[in-house]
């Protein structure tokens, strides 16, 4: 009877170890921007500004982004050194860039964005540090070299801090 015990345990142990357990990776995450509204500098009402400036035909702003990636040291150019530029797809309505960038799946890793528009398509100088002891970051930007003429519009978003799939709300300090 026990040499019967014996060869149940073994089997039970052996079809244990044949069990296949399969883990599915998670779904990949599409990045997109909303934009907010904003409030004139008069007291008129607040306006959308998805309503107004997405049916223009300038319906664009450019955005850089840096990516903190779990267990990676120091900061990546997620969009590359060049940035992109953000565009409305009236078809989807939403903002996007111009090919399909994805969250990191980590919930460790985040992305910091700096996002702006110039009616004249020049480039601020970007400056963005990240202090690896206290995990802090500060962004700068600022136009050398240009003149400001009565149809100009420029818009400087706040910087969307510590970024991570798809949020709804971000922390703004």
């Amino acid at each position: 009877m026990k040499k019967f015990a014996y060869i149940a345990l073994t089997m039970m142990l052996v079809f244990a170890a044949c069990t296949k357990v399969e883990t599915y990776p998670e779904a990949e995450s599409r990045i997109s921007f909303a934009v907010g509204s904003y409030m004139r500098q008069t007291k008129a009402d607040e306006v959308s500004f998805l309503g107004e400036f997405a049916n223009s035909a300038d319906a664009r702003f450019r955005s850089m982004a840096y990516m903190h990636g779990a267990g990676v040291p120091g900061t990546q150019d997620f969009f590359g050194t060049a940035g992109e530029t953000i565009t409305w797809n009236s078809t989807a309505a939403e903002w996007a860039p111009s090919h399909d960038y994805y969250w990191p799946k980590s919930s460790e890793s985040y992305i910091d964005f700096l996002s702006w528009y110039d009616k004249k398509v020049v480039d601020p100088t970007l400056g963005y540090s990240y202090d690896e002891g206290t995990k802090l970051a500060s962004a700068t930007m600022s136009w050398t070299d240009r003149t400001i003429v009565a149809d100009d519009n420029i818009l400087v978003a706040d910087v969307a801090w510590r970024q991570q799939s798809n949020a709804q709300t971000y922390r703004k300090d």
